[in-house]
C-alpha cells in the first residue's frame, strides 16, 4: 500500500519564503550601516569643518590687523632711519576691509551649527576684532593730524586688545577640539553597538544557510535523485519501478506523474507482447496462405523442417507425408556436388541468397519447373536453409508477353509516330488478343452511343471492319477496359475480353504497357492534328495579306468607276437606254465591290464603324428575303424571342452572317428538308445555355439543317476560305470564312456541330449591348456655301472624283497629291478649311501624320478619312479619336451624309473607326 504524501509547503513557497528572509537580512544589515555609523560619521565630519572654518576666518582677520597696526606703528615717531614707511591712505583701506569682513564673520558665526559655547568664543574674537580695527583707525586719524601721543595711546590699547583676541580664539579652539572628541566618542559607541548587531545577524545568517541546506537536501535534492535512478531503472526495462511520494508540492506531482507513465508504460508493454504473439500467429497463417511455396530445411541434416501449404499442394503432399521430404529428394536437375557447394557457400554466408532454376519433384514422381531462391538462417535455436519456389511459367508469361510488345513496336513504330491511328490499331489490338489469349479485343474514341470504333480483333472471325457498339461489347461480364487519353477533347477506351479466366499482375501490367503505346499514337495524331492547323492558319494568313492587298487597289479603282459612272448617269434621262446599260455596270460594280468586301473580312483588314443593331427586326426585315432563299420546296422555321436587345456590328453584317449560314444549310438539305433558326438572349451564368457558359450577357443565334452533315475532316476545315464541297461554280468557298471573321471581329464566337447524315447546326454568340440604334444625323443635303475643304489623296482619278462631289454641293476644293502638297495649298490660299478629307496612306506624309499637323494649324477641324483598307495598326487614336471613316468605294450620298455629320457636330462623341 502506497503511503499517504505528507502536506509541505510547495517548492515555490520554500522558495519565496528562502528570498524574502534572503533580502531582509540584507535589508537590515544595510540599515544598521547607513541609517546609525555614516550620518554619525558626517555629522562628526562636518561640525570640525564648521568650528575650524570659522575659527581660521576670525584668526586670519586677527593676523592681518596684527600686520596693519605694524605698518601703522612706523608712521609715529621715534622714526627709524633708513625704515621703508608704508602709505598711510592704503593702511587705512585694508583696515576698513578687514572692518566689514568682521562684521560677515560675525552674521556667519551667528547662523552656524556649532555648539553654543563655541559660537560665544567666537563671536567674542570676531567683536574684539572690530575693536581693534577701530583703534587702528583711531591711530591713523591721529597720525593724520599729528596728535602723536594719542596714536601711540590707540596702538598700545589695539595690541592689549589682539592679546584678548588671542586668548579668546584659544578657549575657542580649545572648546572645538573638546566638541570634536565627544562627537568621536559618539560615534565608536555607534560603532560598537553595530558591531554587537553584526555578529547576531551574522548568526542568523549562518542560522538561515543551514535550513536552507537541509531544505535543499530533503525536499529537492534526494528525491530528484531518486527520481532519476527510477528513471534509469525503466530506461533499463524494469517497468515496475515505483517512486515513493513522500510530500504533496511539484516534486511529488512529478513522482505520481512518473508512477502513472510507468503502469502506461508496462500496459502497453503486454499490449506490445500480446500483439506480438498474436502478430507471429498471423504471420504464420499468412506465410501458410502464401501463394509461394516456402520450404524450411535443416541445415545439417538438409531434412525438412516445415512447409506451407502452397509447398504441400503443389507437390501433392498431406502435412504428415511431407515431413520426411530431405532437400536433396526435392530438388532435380542439380548435380549432387553443385548443391554441397550452394549448402556450404549459404551455411559461411559468403553469399546471402542464391538464385537458380530447377525442377521440384512431385509426390507422384512427375517434375515442374521452378524459379528456387536460397536462403540461411541462424538464431540460437538452430540452423536453417529457407527455400522458396516459384512456379517458372508466370515468368515465362511475362518473357513472352514482354517480347510480343517489343516485336510490335519494332515493325509498326512508324504507324505509331506518324498519328496514323487507324493504321496503328488493327496490329495492336490483334497482337494485344493473341498475346492474352482473348477472345476480343478494340478500342473505341468517344463515350456513349456517339462511341466510334477504330479498331476491333476477334478470336474467332478475325479483324473486324464494321463498327461495333461499345456498349454491347461492355455489357459482357467477360470484359475489362481502360480508359485512354486521345486528346484534350475526348477520351478513348481499350476493351478486352476473356472469359476463360481473369489476369493476373503480368497480364494487367502488360495491357497498361499496350494502352501506353495506343495513348502515344494518340499524342502522334494530336500533333499532327495541330501541324496541319498551323500550317492552315499560316496559309490563310499569307491568303489574308495578299486579299488585303488586292482589295485595296481594287477599292481604289472600283471608287473611281462607281464615282464616274453615278455621275454620268445624273446627266442621262432615267430609263434610256444608255442609263440602262450604265445601270447594269453600276449594279456589276456594286457586287464586285461587295465581293471585295468580304474578301476583306475574311482578310481582318476591313475597318468598319460598328453601331448597335436591335437583332429581332432585323431577322424580321429579312425573314421574306431568307424565304426566297430556302425556296418552296424546303421548309424555313423561324423561332426568334422578341426582346433579344442589340448587338454591335458592321453596316449590313448581320444580313450577311444571316445569307451565308442560311443559303449553307440550304444547300446541304435535300428537298423536303428543313432549315431552323433560332435567335435567343443569354444571361451571364444561364443554366440553359449549355457548354461553355456564357460570362456576360449575349445573343445566340442557331442555324441548323437537316441536311447529309459533315464528317471529321470536313469539320476541321469548315472555316477555311475557298474551301468548299459544292459543285464548280456553286461556291467560292468564303462564306462562312467570312463569318468566323465577322464574329471574331464582334468579340463572340462561332461553333458548329455535325456528323454524317445527322445534320448540321451552327452556333453564334455575339456580346449583348443596351445601346439602341439611332438614324444618322447628317441628312446629306448640306451645302458649301463656299466654305474650304483640303483634300489630300495619291489616286489622282480619286482625287478629281471626290473634288467633283464637294464642288458640286457648293464647296472649295484644295487638292494636293499628299500630305506635303495638301499642306502647301493650305498655306496658299487665305481662307481656313473648314474640314479635312484625306486618304489614310500616301508617300512622304500621311493621312494621320497630316490631319495631326492640321488639328495644331486648326485646332478642332474634322477630319475625315478615307481607305480601301486600313489595318487597325494604322487607325488614329488619342486626339484624333473623333475623326470619322468612310470605306471605299462610297458614293456622293455616303461622302455628303459624313460630310453633314462632321459640319453639324464639331466633335461627334464617339465618332470614328472601331
Amino acid at each position: 500500500m502506497t503511503p499517504t504524501p505528507r502536506r509541505a509547503l510547495s517548492l515555490r513557497s520554500l522558495l519565496l519564503v528562502a528570498a524574502t528572509l534572503s533580502l531582509a537580512y540584507v535589508a537590515v544589515l544595510a540599515v544598521q550601516v547607513i541609517g546609525v555609523l555614516v550620518p554619525a560619521a558626517v555629522d562628526v565630519r562636518g561640525r570640525a569643518r564648521d568650528v575650524l572654518a570659522d575659527h581660521d576666518r576670525i584668526h586670519d582677520n586677527l593676523a592681518r590687523l596684527q600686520g596693519a597696526r605694524r605698518d601703522l606703528s612706523r608712521l609715529a615717531p621715534p622714526f627709524v632711519p633708513g625704515a621703508p614707511r608704508p602709505d598711510p591712505a592704503e593702511v587705512r583701506d585694508t583696515v576698513l576691509a578687514l572692518l566689514d569682513r568682521g562684521a560677515v564673520i560675525r552674521a556667519a558665526v551667528e547662523r552656524s551649527d556649532v555648539p553654543i559655547e563655541m559660537r560665544l568664543l567666537l563671536a567674542d574674537a570676531a567683536e574684539l576684532e572690530s575693536a581693534i580695527a577701530v583703534q587702528l583707525l583711531d591711530a591713523e586719524r591721529a597720525i593724520a593730524i599729528g596728535e602723536t601721543q594719542r596714536a601711540i595711546e590707540s596702538l598700545r590699547r589695539s595690541g592689549v586688545i589682539s592679546d584678548s583676541a588671542t586668548r579668546v580664539l584659544s578657549l575657542a579652539q580649545r572648546e572645538a577640539v573638546a566638541g570634536v572628541l565627544a562627537q568621536q566618542e559618539r560615534l565608536l559607541t555607534q560603532v560598537e553597538r553595530l558591531q554587537r548587531w553584526t555578529i547576531a545577524w551574522g548568526a542568523v545568517g549562518l542560522l538561515l544557510f543551514g535550513i536552507g541546506a537541509w531544505l535543499t537536501r530533503r525536499r529537492l535534492y534526494l528525491p530528484v535523485r531518486e527520481m532519476e535512478q527510477a528513471v534509469q531503472r525503466v530506461a533499463g526495462g524494469d517497468l515496475d519501478t515505483e517512486v515513493a511520494v513522500r510530500y504533496s508540492d511539484e516534486l511529488g506531482r512529478l513522482a505520481r506523474h512518473l508512477n502513472a507513465m510507468t503502469v502506461v508504460l508496462r500496459e502497453r508493454a503486454a499490449e506490445e507482447s500480446r500483439r506480438r504473439e498474436s502478430l507471429t500467429e498471423r504471420f504464420g497463417r499468412i506465410l501458410d496462405e502464401s501463394a509461394n511455396e516456402i520450404f524450411v530445411f535443416d541445415a545439417r541434416s538438409r531434412r525438412l523442417l516445415q512447409a506451407n501449404r502452397g509447398a504441400r499442394e503443389g507437390l501433392g503432399y498431406d502435412a504428415s507425408s511431407i515431413r520426411d521430404l530431405a532437400l536433396d529428394a526435392l530438388l532435380t536437375g542439380i548435380p549432387p556436388e553443385r548443391l554441397d557447394a550452394l549448402v556450404a557457400e549459404l551455411r559461411s554466408h559468403s553469399t546471402p541468397r542464391v538464385h537458380l532454376s530447377a525442377w521440384l519433384r512431385r509426390r507422384d514422381g512427375t517434375l515442374r519447373a521452378t524459379e528456387l531462391t536460397l536462403q540461411s538462417a541462424t538464431d540460437a535455436d538452430a540452423e536453417v536453409i529457407i527455400l522458396v519456389a516459384e512456379d517458372a511459367r508466370l515468368r515465362q508469361q511475362v518473357r513472352a508477353l514482354d517480347a510480343r510488345l517489343r516485336s510490335f513496336l519494332q515493325t509498326e513504330a512508324s504507324q505509331v509516330a506518324n498519328g496514323d491511328v487507324v493504321r496503328a490499331f488493327k496490329p495492336l489490338v490483334r497482337m494485344t488478343a493473341e498475346a492474352l489469349e482473348a477472345d476480343f479485343c478494340g478500342v473505341w474514341r468517344g463515350t456513349g452511343e456517339r462511341a466510334a470504333t477504330i479498331a476491333a480483333f476477334d478470336a474467332g472471325s478475325g479483324s473486324l471492319p464494321h463498327p461495333i457498339a461499345l456498349d454491347e461489347v461492355l455489357a459482357d461480364p467477360a470484359a475489362y477496359s481502360t480508359t485512354l487519353r486521345a486528346n484534350p477533347r475526348e477520351a478513348a477506351v481499350l476493351v478486352i475480353v476473356r472469359r476463360e479466366s481473369g489476369y493476373t499482375a503480368e497480364e494487367l501490367t502488360f495491357i497498361a504497357a499496350v494502352a501506353d503505346v495506343a495513348t502515344r499514337a494518340f499524342e502522334a495524331e494530336e500533333r499532327r492534328r495541330l501541324e496541319r492547323a498551323l500550317e492552315r492558319a499560316q496559309r490563310i494568313d499569307s491568303l489574308g495579306q495578299l486579299a488585303g492587298g488586292v482589295a485595296h487597289d481594287f477599292n481604289n479603282l472600283l471608287t473611281a468607276i462607281l464615282g464616274n459612272l453615278e455621275a454620268t448617269r445624273a446627266d442621262l434621262e432615267k430609263g434610256s437606254p444608255m442609263d440602262v446599260a450604265l445601270a447594269e455596270a453600276e449594279h456589276a460594280a456594286l457586287r464586285a465591290a461587295d465581293l471585295t468586301r468580304q474578301l476583306l473580312t475574311f482578310a481582318r483588314r476591313q475597318m468598319l464603324e460598328t453601331r448597335a443593331v436591335h437583332v429581332a427586326p432585323r431577322i424580321a426585315e429579312s425573314e421574306a428575303m431568307l424565304r426566297r432563299l430556302v425556296g418552296a420546296e424546303r421548309t424555313l422555321v423561324l423561332e426568334v424571342q422578341p426582346d433579344l436587345g442589340t448587338v454591335r456590328l458592321g453596316a449590313g453584317q448581320l444580313e450577311q452572317l444571316l445569307v451565308n449560314l442560311v443559303v449553307n444549310a440550304r444547300d446541304a438539305t435535300a428537298p423536303g428538308g428543313t432549315v431552323t433558326l433560332r435567335a435567343r438572349r443569354l444571361e451571364a451564368g444561364d443554366p440553359s445555355a449549355g457548354e461553355p457558359t456564357p460570362t456576360e450577357p449575349s445573343v445566340e443565334l442557331v442555324v441548323q439543317d437537316s441536311g447529309v452533315g459533315m464528317d471529321r475532316e470536313t469539320l476541321e476545315r469548315v472555316f477555311e476560305p475557298f474551301f468548299t464541297t459544292k459543285s464548280v461554280g456553286q461556291g467560292t468557298g468564303l462564306g462562312l470564312a467570312v463569318c468566323h471573321g465577322i464574329v471574331e471581329n464582334a468579340g463572340g464566337t462561332i461553333r458548329v456541330v455535325s456528323a454524317p447524315g445527322e445534320g448540321t447546326t451552327f452556333t453564334i454568340r455575339l456580346p449583348a449591348g443596351s445601346e439602341r440604334s439611332s438614324p444618322s444625323r447628317g441628312s446629306g443635303a448640306v451645302t458649301g456655301l463656299g466654305s474650304v475643304v483640303l483634300v489630300a489623296e495619291d489616286e489622282p482619278s480619286i482625287r478629281a472624283l471626290v473634288s467633283r462631289m464637294l464642288a458640286a454641293r457648293g464647296f472649295r476644293v484644295l487638292a494636293g497629291e499628299d500630305g506635303v502638297a495638301a499642306l502647301s495649298a493650305m498655306d496658299a490660299s487665305d481662307d481656313p478649311p473648314v474640314l479635312l478629307v484625306t486618304d489614310v496612306v500616301m508617300p512622304r506624309l500621311g493621312g494621320v501624320e497630316l490631319a495631326r499637323e492640321m488639328r495644331r494649324r486648326v485646332p478642332g477641324i474634322p477630319v475625315l478619312f478615307m481607305s480601301g483598307y486600313t489595318s487597325s495598326a494604322v487607325l488614329p487614336d488619342g486626339d484624333l479619336r473623333d475623326a470619322a471613316f468612310i470605306a471605299k468605294p462610297f458614293s456622293t450620298d455616303d461622302l455628303m451624309r459624313r460630310v453633314a455629320e462632321l459640319l453639324e457636330t464639331p466633335t461627334p462623341p464617339g465618332r470614328g473607326p472601331r
